[in-house]
């Protein structure tokens, strides 16, 4: 996916998903420098969208804050730096 990102400057975004399973993965570029990042929902986070930042070769290198549905009345991430 991160080949595609790089390769498609007009991608905003890209993800997986799975129906059966509730896993989720997308990337986009970042907010403030345009560096890639991913967001995964699993088994392993709860199935709450965790966000992180990536190197050059698209490895997870830092937690940046997770999105959590049952917080929207409320606040919607909360920033784990």
């Amino acid at each position: 996916m991160r080949q595609q990102m790089r390769s498609f400057k007009s991608i905003q975004w890209m993800s997986l998903g799975s129906q059966k399973t509730g896993e989720y993965l997308g990337i986009w570029p970042g907010p403030q420098d345009n560096s890639l990042q991913i967001v995964a929902a699993n088994k392993s986070t709860n199935y709450q969208n965790i966000y992180y930042a990536t190197d050059n070769r698209g490895t997870r290198t830092a937690k940046l804050y997770h999105f959590d549905k049952r917080l929207l009345h409320n606040k919607c991430c909360v920033c784990l730096q």
